[in-house]
């Protein structure tokens, strides 16, 4: 629900939220930690912000969008 109110004040826009029960095969629930990804991989974050982030992924939906035209 943090990404959704994040979304809803960047964007400025009324999002509906559907709760319904989970389905066959959903994980209850997932965590992250990328402390030992690190030590094999050389790609890093570009932002460590939730709104950074959200703002990135509108962005890159946009361009996507007007290139479908």
């Amino acid at each position: 629900m943090e990404i959704v109110e994040k979304f809803k004040k960047i964007h400025n826009k009324k999002v509906t939220v559907y709760y319904k029960k989970p389905r066959l095969g959903d994980v209850a629930s997932a965590y992250s930690n990328i402390t030992k990804l690190k030590k094999f991989v050389s790609w890093r974050p570009k932002y460590n912000n939730l709104e950074l982030m959200i703002k990135s992924a509108i962005k890159w939906e946009k361009k996507l969008k007007d290139k479908k035209g």
